[in-house]
């Protein structure tokens, strides 16, 4: 189940008509299982860049680039925190290899099974385009 809230703010093509696709959205995820994720996504941001993940979970957060030193903050429900410095995050003036791209074509060259599936990416863009179908029909919509 997704339900959603969304809106093109301020994103335009060089000649200044607008991009006709969201550039703000937040999103209510509800698993089967009974599990809730919500996210909030935007291509609106003023100054600095923030690219920041926080996962809420039962027993804990993890803080994913939203500190400049770790890239990485887990703090368990007591508070206890550990910090790891990984390599910094991708932004639009830093952008570096994550293999990703190379484990693909490795795949399709040594005939591989692929980590990530065609299957996966299936699923992927399913929730994507709900959420964004969510919005355009303004109710909450079920994902089969």
């Amino acid at each position: 189940m997704v339900g959603k809230f969304g809106g093109m703010l301020n994103k335009t093509f060089e000649n200044g008509d607008p991009i006709e696709v969201y550039d703000n959205a937040i999103c209510i995820l509800k698993m089967k299982s009974g599990v809730i994720g919500t996210g909030t996504f935007s291509w609106t941001y003023y100054g600095k860049e923030d690219n920041s993940t926080t996962l809420y979970m039962e027993n804990g957060i993890i803080r994913i680039y939203d500190d400049p030193k770790y890239q990485i903050i887990i703090v368990d429900k007591n508070g206890k925190e550990e910090k790891l410095e990984v390599e910094a995050i991708q932004t639009n003036d830093n952008q570096t290899s994550t293999g990703v791209i190379d484990k693909f074509v490795d795949a399709i060259i040594n005939n591989k099974k692929s980590e990530i599936t065609a299957e996966d990416g299936a699923i992927s863009i399913k929730v994507v385009k709900s959420i964004m179908k969510s919005i355009d029909d303004k109710k909450e919509i079920e994902i089969l």
